[in-house]
């Protein structure tokens, strides 16, 4: 670990990233319009209901999220989502997160086994991970048509789950917020990994190089 990535450290927990910038006027304005029209009853109802939405159609389409959402976000849970096969050291749930950017142009942001450090934890830390992917909900960005999007998107990931590859560290195993600047490589999962045994057959011709 080199002096750069420890500043990088300091800087994230007392600033932000290196690549977010500073705040301008204009930022700083939308941030105090934002908190007049957080206390807004209708504005609160509206953002529940949104995320409600996309909770309650992707439980309709078999994904399993938790619920009830709340008004933050959707919680993808990682573990029911591969049927408990993929173990908490195939970082699963941080391939699921790029497989979404990759595949759909979707952001979302893996907060369990990877960025929570499942694996440095004690035997009782370790209960307390929940190993989950969010969707997190913009203020005032999304329309239904965005959420439909999603829903489509994320519910044909799962009917192809078995397709995400397992991902292991090479650098950065025990940096601090190693989700920040931890480099990751890709490999098959096993046959007993799968959901669906048949499904094995799409790793015997798959290279890092296709993820």
């Amino acid at each position: 670990m080199d002096i750069g990535h420890l500043l990088k450290v300091r800087q994230i927990s007392a600033y932000g990233n290196d690549s977010y910038g500073g705040m301008s006027g204009h930022d700083i304005m939308a941030l105090a319009q934002g908190l007049y029209e957080e206390a807004r009853f209708d504005y609160q109802d509206e953002r529940v209901r949104q995320c409600q939405y996309l909770a309650d159609a992707l439980t309709k389409n078999g994904v399993p999220v938790v619920q009830p959402a709340g008004g933050h976000g959707v919680y993808i849970d990682v573990d029911r989502f591969f049927d408990y096969k993929r173990n908490h050291e195939s970082f699963a749930g941080q391939a699921l997160s790029l497989e979404m950017v990759h595949r759909y142009g979707i952001r979302c942001s893996e907060l369990g086994d990877f960025s929570m450090e499942y694996d440095l934890k004690t035997p009782e830390q370790q209960k307390e991970v929940c190993n989950v992917v969010r969707l997190a909900i913009n203020r005032s960005q999304f329309s239904k048509q965005h959420m439909d999007y999603i829903i489509a998107a994320l519910t044909q990931l799962y009917q192809d789950r078995d397709t995400i590859p397992n991902l292991k560290i090479t650098f950065g195993h025990t940096l601090p917020m190693r989700h920040f600047h931890a480099w990751l490589e890709p490999y098959a999962p096993t046959k007993e990994e799968m959901t669906d045994a048949s499904h094995y057959d799409y790793w015997k011709s798959w290279t890092p190089e296709q993820f």
